[in-house]
């Protein structure tokens, strides 16, 4: 998880239960407590994805021993009970990549990760990079890109090119749903901001990142199924024409 400074940014971690996954907390901002309930804790970095590489060569790539790994920034608003189920969900349908869908009430860019309550997943072509989830097959073919744009803008776009867009292991998970509470502000945007001060371009990160992987300005966000909510019927998977 990528972490400002203040501790408020942790307040859906619940240390008095147990859970299933083991926790790395990645400050961008040195804190005035290090959160003592994390397996890691890492300070500073240029940004979440740079960040998160240089951590796992620097020590030996121990990402890819996990089954599945959940990259998830600081202004997602996610039940705990929530991640166990998001990992439950992911193994079952043995999905390489997914998220979480977005509730209504979230800051939205992109309408293909709202939620949709008929489907416990959709299959897509998408998954945006403020709450990834990996598996570790998936993240090794696609690790290397993190090291690739400093803004993130782009690795949405490459990750399924990478996997060689399959159309049934890349997933929005509907049966999970979070809350992204703070507008992207590309122009007046506090990340923004110190990207360009860093000399980084997002646009042509992204332009750079879709040229090398054959995704030109007429790449369609696709949802090729899914599967039905329990609300909705019996359980079964459905395709889209």
């Amino acid at each position: 998880m990528r972490a400002g400074g203040p501790p408020a940014t942790l307040t859906w971690i619940d240390y008095a239960k147990q859970r299933s996954w083991d926790l790395l907390v990645g400050y961008y901002e040195s804190p005035a407590q290090l959160d003592q309930g994390a397996e890691i804790v890492t300070l500073g970095g240029v940004a979440k994805f740079p960040s998160l590489w240089e951590t796992n060569q620097a020590h030996e790539d121990f990402l890819l021993h996990y089954r599945a790994i959940l990259f998830l920034d600081d202004d997602i608003e996610i039940r705990f009970e929530d991640v166990d189920r998001l990992f439950e969900v992911f193994c079952h349908f043995d999905l390489a990549l997914a998220q979480p869908s977005l509730s209504h009430q979230s800051y939205c860019s992109w309408p293909i990760t709202l939620c949709c309550p008929s489907f416990r997943l959709r299959f897509t072509n998408f998954v945006e990079i403020m709450t990834p989830l990996f598996s570790a097959f998936a993240l090794a073919r696609c690790l290397d890109t993190f090291n690739r744009s400093a803004s993130g803008w782009g690795l949405d776009l490459t990750w399924p090119a990478l996997l060689g867009h399959p159309q049934d292991r890349i997933a929005i998970i509907d049966e999970v749903v979070v809350t992204h509470t703070k507008p992207i502000d590309p122009q007046n945007g506090r990340f923004y901001q110190y990207l360009r001060s860093l000399g980084v371009d997002p646009y042509q990160e992204l332009q750079v990142l879709s040229e090398q992987h054959g995704l030109g300005p007429d790449h369609v966000l696709r949802q090729y199924g899914g599967v039905l909510s329990p609300q909705v019927g019996p359980e079964r998977r459905v395709r889209f024409v």
